[in-house]
């Protein structure tokens, strides 16, 4: 059930916003320096990378592999290990023996810095919560109000809801002195939709071609390569580190790449209307929040989750959270590629009331 739930909470954040075309040209953006910015919505150019999957994949056998095998199991693209397995935590077998795509491509010390390929939507919208999650963790710790902590477990993990909402209990270094959201915040990361690929192309050509991008220490998650992945080009490896189990891969194969990719994008064919609010950031030990409501929010789940996700901020920085939506389409994009794209402001019919 709570797997269901993560998913119907990612794809809310889809129906949102009713994008229409900014015509006042790309902004800049200090403190998102790699996102290119019109006045409703972010997008990076450089699509989700192998190594950045790799990473997410590290980090949930890390966190969540010994009590909830089934969560990492369930990020893996489809069809690419054998159907023989059972229910226990084989994850590095499952890995070793694995075909297709994840085998020859996403673990192919080759391609390590290509872009990401074969998962399915529920699947890459998860993967895009958690790097919104590490995009604010990444700022929370250079702003000086978090350590960096690689060994988070279970429910004990950082998400941007649970740090504003005094739910996250890990490495604080620091509190800050006023719940507030901040410029340098990003909202839940989602993907484009085609009208914001086309706005963004309409100033500066997107590459959608199988080929190597750059990714280094202005990467927001360099913290987290460092710590979760090894790449060894010369024996053809790649080490997924973990406290507890490394997993050592090699590949001899290669990939055929296949150059007719495109973007993925949405459409109203995944997503069904749902609820916004406000996001409450008083103090959970009072009666009354900082805007006069109630605190309503139920403890985070056993994921470390709160049941909504921000997707947005109002012309006086107010987040806006979401919560339940149901998918409409569950289908593998096939020869897509994948980016990162935030709301910034909502249209005012989507705004609470």
């Amino acid at each position: 059930m709570a797997k269901k739930t993560i998913y119907l909470l990612l794809i809310f954040i889809f129906s949102t916003c009713n994008f229409s075309k900014d015509t006042s040209g790309l902004k800049s953006n200090k403190n998102h320096p790699v996102f290119r910015e019109t006045d409703d919505f972010g997008i990076r150019v450089k699509p989700i990378l192998n190594r950045e999957y790799l990473i997410f994949l590290s980090w949930y056998i890390s966190v969540y592999g010994e009590s909830y095998p089934e969560k990492v199991i369930s990020i893996l693209p489809k069809n690419s290990f054998n159907s023989n397995f059972g229910s226990g935590f084989e994850i590095g077998e499952r890995l070793k023996t694995s075909t297709s795509i994840l085998k020859n491509y996403i673990l192919n010390p080759k391609y390590i810095d290509y872009p990401l390929i074969g998962l399915s939507i529920p699947q890459i919208m998860e993967m895009q919560r958690w790097l919104s999650d590490r995009y604010n963790e990444n700022v929370l710790i250079d702003k000086g109000f978090l350590n960096f902590n690689p060994n988070q477990k279970d429910e004990d993990c950082f998400s941007m809801e649970t740090f504003l909402i005094d739910q996250y209990i890990g490495a604080i270094r620091k509190t800050p002195s006023k719940r507030s959201w901040k410029k340098e915040y990003l909202p839940t990361f989602r993907l484009p939709f085609q009208e914001e690929i086309n706005t963004i192309k309409s100033y500066s050509p997107f590459d959608t071609r199988l080929k190597k991008y750059p990714f280094g220490r202005k990467d927001f998650l360099w913290k987290w390569n460092k710590h979760f992945i090894k790449v060894i080009p010369k024996e053809k490896k790649i080490i997924l580190k973990s406290p507890y189990n490394s997993i050592e891969l090699i590949c001899e194969n290669n990939f055929t790449l296949n150059k007719t990719f495109t973007d993925a994008t949405l459409s109203d064919k995944y997503l069904d209307l749902g609820n916004t609010k406000y996001l409450d950031l008083g103090n959970p030990e009072e009666s009354a929040g900082q805007y006069g409501d109630k605190y309503p929010y139920l403890e985070k789940n056993r994921f470390g989750q709160m049941e909504f996700v921000v997707v947005g901020i109002n012309d006086e920085s107010r987040p806006i959270i979401a919560d339940v939506l149901k998918l409409k389409n569950k289908d593998l994009p096939d020869n897509k590629i994948f980016r990162i794209c935030f709301n910034k402001t909502l249209e005012s019919k989507y705004l609470p009331k």
